[in-house]
């Protein structure tokens, strides 16, 4: 830790630049922004605060905590609790979580709420993000061991994902083709086609390494497009969102036993689908 008092008036940044003998700007700003700075005790994160003075500015050797807003009531659905973890629905439409602090993500909003709740939790740890215009599953470690202990084994957990494409589909099937340069790590992507309509399929896909992209990029390099997806031009965007959902993830806990998280098939999926049916 360390303490300035700026014998003129001057801005933050500027400050932080001069006396961390920082070699560009983006650095100075990049600390300010993740909370290493407090001007007169207060917490402050936007590199363009005026200082004046005599104010008592300190620099810490790891970001301090941002003040809760306590969030009364959780917007999202939660679809499992225990000691360890705790298991919402993300909505299409919002960010999982962002480095910016500032911003409001689904993560914020539920750590908010969860150490409102229960303020003997210190601190809360998301495990898994989405795309924002998706939907699914999000899982928060409740402490910095589970937190390891999940994020080490994620890409080995059995993960289950409902997604819609234009096209028809044999009832079983894989998704993306090997390769043979063994640098080059590519996945192939089970699935099996739940209902199929005259010009969509509902599939539920298997995923263990989360590669959203090369998924996405994969179906429509085979002319199956997914509403709301779409590497280049303007996609077909029935829904309003991405046609993906994350509805099923199956963690074992340190014993080995194992815990099935689930949720339905979004409603919108199945109209979609039926709607066009044959």
């Amino acid at each position: 830790m360390q303490e300035f008092i700026p014998t003129k008036n001057c801005v933050l940044l500027e400050l932080i630049m001069k006396e961390m003998n920082y070699s560009s700007t983006n650095k100075g700003r990049k600390a300010i922004k993740a909370g290493y700075v407090k001007v007169n005790g207060k917490l402050v994160v936007i590199p363009s605060t005026k200082l004046d003075k005599g104010d008592k500015v300190v620099f810490f050797d790891k970001p301090q905590p941002l003040p809760v807003q306590k969030v009364k009531n959780l917007p999202f659905v939660i679809v499992h609790e225990d000691e360890e973890i705790l298991a919402f629905e993300k909505p299409a439409g919002l960010l999982t979580a962002s480095p910016d602090r500032k911003r409001k993500t689904a993560f914020s909003i539920t750590k908010a709420w969860m150490l409102g709740r229960n303020p003997a939790l210190k601190e809360v740890f998301f495990i898994n993000k989405l795309p924002k215009d998706a939907s699914g599953i999000v899982v928060v470690a409740k402490n910095a061991a589970t937190r390891v202990r999940l994020q080490g084994s994620w890409n080995r957990f059995e993960k289950k994902y409902y997604v819609i494409a234009e096209g028809q589909y044999p009832e079983d099937g894989t998704i993306g083709k090997p390769i043979k340069d063994k640098k080059i790590e590519k996945q192939i992507f089970p699935y099996r086609n739940i209902l199929q309509g005259r010009n969509y399929g509902l599939l539920k896909v298997e995923m263990l390494k989360e590669a959203f992209s090369e998924l996405f990029s994969s179906m429509e390099s085979l002319g199956h497009k997914i509403p709301g997806y779409s590497r280049r031009g303007k996609a077909n965007n029935p829904l309003g969102r991405l046609a993906f959902h994350f509805f099923s993830v199956t963690i074992p806990n340190e014993k080995g036993e194992e815990t099935i998280i689930k949720t339905p098939v979004p409603r919108e999926f199945l109209n979609l689908v039926k709607m066009n049916r044959a």
